[in-house]
C-alpha cells in the first residue's frame, strides 16, 4: 500500500511565536511579598539561642521608628529594649550604654527619647552616649563601633552586647562583626501586645528579604567607600 506524505506548509502560513518579555518590576514584589508571609510564619528561624552574657565595653540599644506615638508617650517596643539596656547595665556588664538611631519624619530622635528615658530609669547621665543619626542596622552598627573607638588607638574591636527586638538580634549581630565589633546579643523580650509583635516580625522578615540577595558588609564597605570618595571638582 502506497502512503501519499503530506507536504509541508509553507513558510509564510507560519505565525512566528512571540515571546513576553518578562518585566521583573511586576515579578519581584509578588515574590518579595510570598517570602515576606513565609518568614513571618516562620519567624522562629530568625532567632537566636540565649547564652550567658560576659563583661562587654557597652551595651548598645538600637533604636526603633518612630520612637514615641501620637502622644508624646515612648513607644512600647522602644521602651522595652531601653528597660532591657539599663537592666544589663545595672547588673554591672558594662560600664557605658549607647543608644543608636536619628530621626523619624516628625523630627524626634531615637537616641535622645532612649537616653532620657534611660536616664530616668536610673543609668548615670555621664554613661549614656547617644549616637543620633543612624537610619537602618547598617548605620546602628558603624556609628556606633566609630563612636566608641574615638579615643581608642587602632586596631579597635569594641565588645559590645546589642539589644534590640528578638527576630532583629541576627542581622544585628553580624552587621557588628562586618563593622568590627565583638558582639553578644540581648533580647528586649517580644512586645506584649499581638499587633506590635506583628510589626517587629513583618519587619524583620522584609528586612531578611532585601538583604538575602546582596551582602549586609558588602553595603557597609560601600557606604563607607562613599564617604571617603573625593569630591568631583567643579569646572569653570
Amino acid at each position: 500500500m502506497h502512503y501519499t506524505q503530506a507536504e509541508p506548509p509553507a513558510e509564510h502560513s507560519r505565525a512566528p511565536r512571540k515571546t513576553r518579555a518578562i518585566d521583573r518590576r511586576r515579578v519581584t514584589p509578588p515574590i518579595a511579598l510570598v517570602l515576606i508571609v513565609f518568614l513571618a510564619g516562620c519567624h522562629h528561624g530568625l532567632l537566636l539561642p540565649r547564652a550567658p552574657l560576659r563583661p562587654a565595653d557597652a551595651i548598645v540599644v538600637l533604636g526603633n521608628r518612630p520612637p514615641v506615638d501620637a502622644d508624646g508617650q515612648v513607644r512600647e517596643e522602644t521602651a522595652t529594649r531601653v528597660r532591657q539596656g539599663v537592666a544589663l547595665y545595672e547588673r554591672g556588664l558594662a560600664p557605658l550604654l549607647v543608644m543608636t538611631g536619628g530621626a523619624d519624619r516628625s523630627g524626634n530622635v531615637e537616641a535622645l527619647v532612649m537616653r532620657d528615658l534611660a536616664i530616668s530609669l536610673g543609668a548615670a547621665p555621664e554613661h549614656v552616649l547617644i549616637e543620633p543619626t543612624a537610619r537602618d542596622t547598617v548605620d546602628n552598627a558603624e556609628r556606633s563601633v566609630r563612636l566608641l573607638c574615638e579615643e581608642q588607638s587602632p586596631p579597635c574591636m569594641p565588645r559590645v552586647i546589642i539589644v534590640s527586638a528578638p527576630t532583629h538580634l541576627r542581622r544585628a549581630r553580624q552587621l557588628f562583626r562586618c563593622a568590627g565589633a565583638i558582639p553578644q546579643v540581648s533580647a528586649a523580650g517580644p512586645p506584649r501586645s499581638a499587633s506590635s509583635r506583628r510589626r517587629s516580625v513583618a519587619l524583620e522578615a522584609g528586612a531578611q528579604v532585601a538583604y538575602g540577595f546582596r551582602d549586609p558588609c558588602r553595603a557597609m564597605e560601600r557606604r563607607a567607600r562613599m564617604r571617603t570618595r573625593a569630591p568631583i571638582p567643579l569646572q569653570n
